[in-house]
């Protein structure tokens, strides 16, 4: 279901609360892949990751390696899951980010 959706750079921005220039960057980077449709779901997805990780004071390069790794641990089980697991984990990865934010400080 992720793989077939297909967004425009202006729906991920409405949709994530990113600019256009760091959706821009972040494609031309790698962070974000986008092919000749546009961006797929797992591109929103780790966008909405790497903006929660953002918010929470992590650095780009961190964030980035936080979603991927959450994304890839996840991958194996989200087809089993329902969506209310699937909440609750993300609430769950939310609560860690706080955790480790006020840890360092923040």
């Amino acid at each position: 279901m992720w793989a077939r959706l297909r967004l425009t750079p202006g729906q991920i921005v409405a949709l994530t609360g990113l600019t256009h220039r760091q959706v821009t960057y972040w494609s031309e980077q790698g962070i974000l892949h986008r092919d000749e449709e546009g961006f797929d779901g797992y591109a929103l997805e780790k966008a909405i990751l790497i903006r929660q990780a953002l918010d929470s004071g992590f650095s780009l390069r961190l964030a980035t390696r936080l979603a991927e790794d959450y994304m890839q641990e996840q991958s194996a089980t989200f087809e089993s899951a329902s969506l209310a697991e699937w909440v609750t984990q993300l609430r769950e990865i939310e609560d860690l980010i706080r955790a480790v934010r006020m840890a360092m400080g923040g």
